[in-house]
């Protein structure tokens, strides 16, 4: 069965002049798809499931709507975002043939600095283990840290940087995240990282 993974946009007007939201879209083929997916999204984060999965150059953007105004929206796109916490996953939405999931995500105008704690790995399996850990609430992020052997995985302490100069899967996933949360399993420039909003 073949599915789609995109980031394409369906609001009406012009994005660049707009404010208020930010959000992802993935869409599929089927409901199975997006079950199959769904699953993967518990580990991985929103945009690495896109860089992987899409068939279409959006894939490049990790399904990035950008910035834009809920009243320029489609009906649709607009109830499905305005109910969700940031970081929060819609109800599938069937658009045309093609089933529909958005996540919100703080507006880029909101983050001007951001500071955050990460940890990153040449591979995703030692971050899997930790990530395991820290959804099962067995150790918390600053444990993590502690775990961090400087060979295998290797710790970052918590900076402050402007957001426009992080790489964009860096951007997409901190903008997913509440102050103190951990991100999922993220992928930039061959690495593979956790972050936590500080």
């Amino acid at each position: 069965m073949q599915y789609l993974l995109i980031g394409f946009c369906l609001l009406s007007g012009s994005l660049a002049a707009a404010a208020g939201v930010a959000a992802r879209q993935l869409a599929l083929s089927s409901e199975q798809r997006l079950a199959e997916l769904r699953n993967e999204l518990e580990q991985r984060d929103f945009s690495y499931v896109a860089a992987e999965h899409s068939i279409v150059s959006a894939k490049e953007d990790g399904g990035d709507l950008g910035e834009f105004e809920l009243s320029g929206a489609q009906v649709e796109v607009a109830q499905a975002l305005r109910s969700l916490p940031i970081g929060g996953l819609s109800q599938p939405l069937t658009r045309g043939e093609m089933v529909v999931l958005f996540q919100r995500l703080a507006p880029p105008s909101s983050l001007p600095k951001v500071s955050f704690s990460y940890l990153f790995a040449d591979g995703e399996q030692p971050l899997r283990e930790l990530l395991a850990l820290l959804t099962g609430r067995k150790i918390g992020f600053d444990a993590a840290l502690a775990r961090a052997d400087g060979v295998t995985l290797h710790r970052g302490n918590a900076v402050e940087v402007n957001f426009s100069d992080l790489d964009p899967f860096l951007r997409l996933a901190l903008q997913s995240l509440t102050k103190s949360t951990c991100s999922k399993i993220v992928r930039s420039r061959g690495r593979y990282f956790l972050l936590r909003l500080d």
